[in-house]
């Protein structure tokens, strides 16, 4: 059943035209060909049909491949169907016919079924096929951007996207020179490899279109398919504002949309090919300190052997290696891996595709690629590597040319190459962490603060030696390094334990760059470090001019613990709060009672030329190269900080602007004030109120800015039509008249500031609120909302859905919620849908799922309220359990640093929202009447699936399966015999992974719950 969704339109008329089953078609001709009125979506479909299953014909334009697609491509071609009925005395029945659209989208994106994947869309061949076939007359076609067609092949997802928006353009498209234009035509026939048109008395006639092809690279032993991406397959006919998203169907054997496994190649035994190997030989240790791994293939035969194709992959696994590849020769496609935090070790897949002509004579060895590693950053650090082939005895495959052309297996020998480098480990003890910082509070000081400190409660570590090394960045020459302050650091006696003669515990290098520090002790003296949290000491620099220290890296960092002899890292954080400058510009803005306001955008950009400006004379600004604008916000106090501004002018403007929420502070009352005013029964006594009071910024306070403020109240406006809802003064200026700010021109920016640690303070002025009632910042405490989900504990192997339950006692209209887990005991499979019809999969950012990351928000769209009301199940999260979950429940939490967990009501009051362990929840699968039981098994499923049902008594059923958001995919209609019966759901099967929820009704009840497919 398609989804349809109506834009400006309402009553029957559009339902009747979207299920109507047969097209009807106006008169209109175009080119001979008729222009259809718009086909309803219950009579048009998508089918993506695999190419060429019998190995014959494996190229876009037919041609054959000794090959066959199974070795290495695959061939899927997307079709857009439709039927009609074509009466017999109808002579242009079956004539070609051109598609009514404003605008048709297509997505289609490839499974990530595999772990790793391989497969991929070859972007380069399924883009020629486009060019030099039925998109040929589309490519690059477009018409003032009114009219146009792009075509977006990627390696994981095709899409193609018709507009027809032009003016004058007709509904089925514009036709240019050389037959070039949008226009989709429809043929009368079955493509091939399709299935016919549903039936019917008489039956219907079948037309397409073809949209493109896609070529899939398929690897070996992995399964190829497609499903339709986000908002993938909308229509919306010119001629009418019904929009609507277009079924799909299945082929058999033939189905895009199901899992094509992709066999292995034959072996390379009894062929030419038994003589060429791909090697990965020995690691080569280079002058860097790190290492070249060599891929090479050899030609171990007495003959010359011509190869025009290989295809292998390689398995690195990595432990303490923080930098990326390199390569010199082929570069391969790399695949991240696992990462285990505790043991350093990573893992990486290098997928190579070499379709280069290579001629081997005999015994002759050509290096394909040399993988090159540098060592980690922190260069007493212990790291390992070791590589080796992936799926050596299945999937390597090669093609060699000419006489004796073959495709098979590709030999592989030598591997795992292994390399150690035996230094410094990481500490047992992964609490105590190691950090660099700027020094908050001012970025003219020129302060770094070097930090040892623990994520856990408060430690007592006895060391005998401290050792690391700093690199600092510069952008400028002008910084000169002073000194060392140990503010919070334990006492050491430099004089006899420094590391450094005579007797010094750093040293810095004469660029001021590179900062040593060391001290040791005896076993029998060690030095205390207590960190509750942290131990600090701050290195200080200074600056003749401009310039800031844009970076730190540490290339060494050890400590030593006291009777034991090996040192050990600490875990080294980013740097934090770089760059630390010379150069900057700061200040507040307040308003006139002096509270600071709260995300103030305040800009920066190079000073005017004026020589009177602002009351500051001659501002001849001087830049020797230009300077991009930028802005800062402030925070909660009013406070902005420009830490890094530009160096290549010397003087700059400055100007504040704030432009949202422009009812805040503005009431009735606010009117009666303005009203007293203009009568002069209480007239303003600051300027800054004057200001507030002309609301439609015409220099003076006229019943005109009453009626203004009056329509913003009453929503008759949203806006200020002729202001801003904020407006700035640079704190210093002196109005001359203050009983009349308008009678001269007031400034509203500090143009000709210099950038050498100047301060710049405003006053802002609320439009429309003259008692300053204005919020101009967040409060601190907000009041709090709950929460809940059920804390179950699951088995190892298990499958939980967990309600997520609004537990508060207000109705909400919008809600933003940051979810972690940890994804070492729980796997997501997806979200699905609870009481919220319009809580769809567009609400959920899963990019960061694997690292048990999930943000999500809501508000209502449709313009019609859409209460939350206590109790409502705002969604539902399907994992699959890794470990068994510990005794505390679900390891599953609202994390405010991934977003801020909030719901407002709908006067815009704002709700922190909290965990709350509520004492009832809602089941998971929840029944309405106890006298009919269902449930699916096996669940979760593999392949197909049987929904098993305990009825009261005999009765007509419906049995229906929704994808997690609502969706239908399959209904049926069902007799229930008296007591338990099983029916078979065999539409499972051809089902992507993920959540589904099926239902069973009957006239009185009804049973549903969800299932998930691995």
């Amino acid at each position: 059943m398609s989804n349809k969704i109506s834009s400006g339109r309402t009553g029957g008329g559009a339902t009747i035209l979207l299920f109507a089953f047969l097209i009807m078609f106006c008169s209109q001709s175009v080119s001979g060909q008729e222009c259809p009125a718009p086909p309803p979506c219950a009579n048009m479909w998508l089918e993506i049909v695999r190419q060429n299953p019998d190995n014959v014909v494996t190229s876009c334009t037919g041609s054959a491949d000794v090959c066959g697609d199974k070795f290495r491509q695959v061939f899927f071609k997307v079709y857009l169907r439709t039927k009609k009925l074509v009466s017999p005395s109808d002579t242009n029945g079956l004539d070609d016919f051109y598609l009514d659209y404003s605008k048709l989208d297509v997505t289609l994106a490839l499974k990530n079924i595999n772990d790793p994947q391989y497969s991929h869309i070859d972007v380069t061949a399924t883009n020629e096929c486009f060019i030099n076939g039925v998109g040929a007359k589309w490519y690059n076609y477009s018409n003032n951007d009114g009219d146009k067609v792009i075509f977006t092949p990627e390696e994981g997802q095709v899409s193609i996207s018709f507009a027809n928006l032009d003016s004058g353009a007709d509904n089925c498209g514009s036709s240019g020179a050389n037959n070039t234009g949008n226009i989709i035509t429809f043929k009368h026939g079955t493509p091939d490899n399709t299935i016919a048109c549903p039936g019917g008395s008489p039956p219907p006639e079948c037309f397409y279109a073809e949209l493109f092809t896609i070529v899939v690279n398929a690897y070996p032993g992995e399964f190829v398919g497609f499903h339709f991406g986000a908002n993938g397959r909308w229509y919306e006919p010119k001629s009418s504002k019904d929009f609507c998203e277009i079924d799909s169907t299945t082929s058999g054997t033939h189905n895009g949309l199901g899992n094509i496994e992709v066999d292995g190649p034959v072996t390379f035994t009894g062929t030419a090919n038994q003589w060429i190997e791909a090697r990965l030989l020995e690691e080569e240790a280079t002058t860097d300190g790190g290492y070249d791994f060599p891929v090479v293939v050899k030609n171990t035969g007495t003959v010359t052997r011509v190869v025009s194709y290989l295809e292998f992959a390689l398995k690195a696994t990595l432990t303490n290696f923080n930098k990326p590849f390199t390569y010199t020769g082929i570069i391969p496609r790399v695949q991240p891996g696992d990462t285990n935090l505790l043991t350093g070790e990573t893992t990486y897949y290098l997928h190579y595709l070499i379709d280069t002509t290579l001629t081997l004579n005999a015994g002759d060895s050509v290096v394909l690629s040399k993988i090159k590693m540098g060592p980690p950053v922190l260069t007493n650090q212990r790291w390992a590597t070791s590589l080796d082939f992936e799926d050596a005895a299945t999937a390597p495959r090669i093609r060699s040319s000419g006489a004796s052309e073959a495709c098979t297996l590709l030999k592989t020998s030598g591997g795992p190459a292994t390399s150690i480098t035996i230094l410094d480990a990481f500490c047992s003890d992964t609490s105590i962490h190691f950090k660099v910082k700027g020094i908050s509070g001012g970025c003219g000081d020129l302060r770094a603060s070097v930090e040892l400190y623990t994520t856990d409660a408060p430690v007592t570590m006895q060391l005998k030696k401290v050792d690391f090394t700093l690199v600092f960045d510069f952008d400028t020459p002008n910084i000169s390094f002073d000194s060392v302050e140990y503010t919070n650091w334990p006492s050491v006696i430099c004089g006899t334990n420094g590391c450094f003669p005579p007797g010094y515990c750093y040293t810095m290098s004469s660029d001021s760059k590179t900062f040593n520090y060391c001290f040791q002790v005896s076993n029998l003296a060690p030095t205390i470090f207590s960190l509750n949290p942290s131990k600090t000491m701050e290195l200080v620099f200074s600056s003749t001019g401009k310039g800031c220290i844009t970076n730190v890296t540490v290339t060494k960092l050890a400590v030593t613990y006291v009777n034991t002899n090996n040192a050990c890292i600490p875990r080294v954080e980013d740097p934090e709060d770089f760059s630390i400058c010379a150069n900057s510009i700061k200040g507040t803005v307040r308003t006139e009672l002096g509270v600071g306001i709260e995300e103030v955008s305040v800009n920066v950009r190079e000073a005017v030329f004026d020589t009177m400006m602002n009351h500051i004379t001659n501002c001849d600004p001087t830049c020797s190269d230009s300077c991009s604008a930028d802005f800062d916000l402030t925070d909660a106090n009013g406070a902005y900080n420009f830490c890094d501004v530009c160096t290549t002018c010397d003087r700059f403007m400055i100007e504040p602007e704030k432009n949202d929420n422009p009812l805040n502070g503005v009431t009735t009352y606010d009117l009666v004030l303005i009203s007293k005013h203009i009568l002069a029964i209480e007239p303003f006594n600051t300027p800054y109120k004057m200001i507030a009071a002309d609301a439609t910024q015409t220099g003076s306070i006229t019943t005109l800015d009453i009626v203004t403020i009056r329509k913003l109240i009453l929503g008759i406006d949203t806006i200020l039509p002729n202001n801003k809802s904020w407006r700035f003064v640079p704190e210093p200026f002196v109005f001359p008249n203050v009983n009349n700010p308008f009678q001269s021109v007031f400034p509203e920016s500090e143009n000709c500031v210099a950038p050498q640690s100047s301060t710049v303070d405003f006053i802002g002025i609320k439009i429309g609120d003259v008692n300053n009632t204005a919020i101009a910042n967040r409060p601190v405490v907000l009041p709090t909302a709950g929460l809940t989900w059920p804390r179950f504990r699951i088995a190892q192997g298990g499958i939980v859905t967990l309600p997520v339950t609004y537990a508060g006692t207000e109705p909400m209209e919008a809600v933003q919620l940051g979810l972690r887990f940890d994804p070492a005991v729980l796997q997501l499979i997806g979200p699905s849908q609870g009481d919220i019809e319009s809580y769809l999969p567009g609400n959920f950012n899963m990019l960061r799922a694997s690292e048990g990351e999930i943000r999500t928000l809501w508000l209502p769209m449709t313009g019609e309220p859409e209460p939350v009301l206590p109790g409502t199940v705002l969604f539902y999260l399907t994992f699959k359990v890794l470990t068994d979950v510990p005794e505390s429940g679900l390891p599953l939490w609202l994390d405010e640093q991934l977003l801020a967990c909030s719901a407002w009501k709908p006067d815009g009051t704002e709700y922190a929202l909290l965990f709350t362990q509520a004492s009832r929840f809602r089941a998971e699968d929840p029944t309405e009447l106890k006298d009919i039981q269902a449930s699916v098994r096996p669940n979760p499923t593999l392949g197909t699936a049987t929904l098993v049902v305990q009825a009261a008594q005999p009765e007509k059923a419906r049995v229906m399966l929704f994808d997690g958001f609502g969706r239908r995919i399959a209904i049926r209609e069902v007799l229930l015999a008296e007591g338990p019966q099983e029916i078979p759901l065999p539409e499972v099967q051809g089902l992507p992974g993920g959540v589904y929820v099926w239902k069973i009704y009957t006239s009185t009840r009804k049973a549903q719950g969800h299932i998930v497919k691995q």
